[in-house]
């Protein structure tokens, strides 16, 4: 929770990244950063096990090796702390909501005022969370074409992750039309 006294961006004071050239560009970024700095990155392995001592981890198993941890070293997990806990042996009430996306190609036509590329939807009549126009995030877009990004959050089982694709992406456009976005612009593409 953060009480502001003036109006800054929700990840205020936090690291966060846009990818002009899509987020792969901030996670080569980052790789890059790690072996500059002398560090390792190990990708398609699964941690199996990690073992412990002190409450320190000492070693991490994976589905391909052993690798020794030392006290003076620093480990960078992605692991879900759902399972990263379970791996330390204890465990996590936390659940997940998962996100359904869906892509819009449009002609060129703003539908957000100049300056603002996120708009936020509270309310059960309307299936999306959140609407982005993705142009501030592009290098290079086409002139005449633009892309919306609608996001609904969902809980496993609920009726967003029982559609079928064809079945979210005719909501989404029947709520842009109750909205009164679907006659500024022209859909090309979803």
């Amino acid at each position: 929770l953060s009480i502001r006294e003036k109006t800054t961006p929700f990840y205020w004071g936090q690291y966060s990244a846009v990818g002009i050239e899509g987020s792969g560009s901030i996670m080569n970024a980052l790789h890059e950063k790690i072996l500059s700095l002398g560090g390792e990155v190990s990708l398609r392995e699964s941690v199996t096990s990690l073992n412990t001592r002190h409450e320190q981890i000492t070693a991490i198993q994976t589905s391909s090796r052993r690798i020794d941890v030392t006290a003076t070293q620093n480990i960078i997990s992605t692991i879900p702390i759902t399972t990263l806990t379970s791996l330390l042996g204890s465990e996590c009430q936390l659940t997940f909501r998962g996100v359904v996306i869906v892509y819009l190609l449009t002609n060129r036509q703003k539908l957000m005022p100049e300056g603002v590329d996120f708009l936020y939807f509270d309310g059960k009549e309307i299936s999306f969370n959140r609407m982005t126009y993705q142009r501030s995030f592009v290098a290079n877009a086409p002139e005449d074409k633009d892309i919306y990004m609608l996001e609904i959050t969902y809980s496993k089982g609920d009726m967003y992750d029982l559609m079928e694709n064809k079945q979210i992406i005719d909501l989404v456009l029947d709520n842009l039309k109750q909205l009164g976005y679907l006659g500024k612009i022209e859909i090309l593409d979803t």
